[in-house]
């Protein structure tokens, strides 16, 4: 059998950590903000928003905690500094959390409304 190399830390983080994440939150921003009532044609009560807010900020958390869950997996094996390892976990934490509180207003500045 083929034995598997386990991942670093670098490659964990920047893979997922920042590649991942960042298509997912922007995917996820689309999904969210995107009119589809007004695409097709029908319109859509303001509950169809806060469920797509809903299992956006579901789906984005349990991403991010896999992603974290993976990057401390990594740590585990990393033979530097720990420091790396709390580092590459807060950088991603705060960028979710960040994330979480700032786009509602990205999408205000955007213009985007469902009014």
């Amino acid at each position: 059998m083929a034995e598997t190399k386990p991942a670093s830390l670098a490659r964990t983080f920047w893979l997922y950590g920042v590649g991942y994440l960042s298509i997912l939150y922007l995917t996820s921003f689309l999904a969210v903000y995107t009119p589809i009532g007004r695409t097709l044609g029908v319109p859509m009560h303001i509950g169809f928003l806060y469920l797509k807010v809903g299992l956006v900020v579901a789906v984005c958390g349990y991403s991010a905690y896999r992603v974290i869950g993976r990057i401390t997996e990594a740590g585990r094996i990393f033979e530097g500094n720990r420091l790396w390892v709390k580092a590459a976990v807060a950088v991603v934490t705060l960028a979710t959390i960040y994330l979480l509180l700032v786009t509602p207003y990205l999408a205000l500045d955007y213009g985007i409304s469902y009014r």
